[in-house]
């Protein structure tokens, strides 16, 4: 699912539905790629160290939520500005 966010993207963007300003979330590409490796991995047995005790459960929500928060706002971002670019 997260691979296709930048599928429809680039399709919607190769339609002419958006505009090309809304290419910026492949900004985000540099978030994606740690996201994935995690996801493919097997979960932990027990926490490590470094990561809080309050999040632990939510060990693949917790890295998919950091991608998805650049994603997401980038994708705004883009919306707003072919918003103006229409006008």
């Amino acid at each position: 699912m997260l691979v296709a966010q930048y599928a429809l993207i680039a399709y919607l963007v190769a339609i002419g539905f958006f505009t090309p300003l809304l290419l910026v979330v492949f900004l985000a590409l540099p978030k994606l790629l740690p996201t994935l490796r995690i996801l493919r991995a097997a979960r932990p047995a027990s926490r490590p160290a470094d990561y809080p005790e309050n999040v632990w459960p939510g060990w693949f929500v917790a890295y998919a939520f950091v991608h998805n928060r650049r994603w997401g706002s980038l994708f705004l971002l883009g919306l707003v500005g072919d918003l103006i670019a229409r006008q």
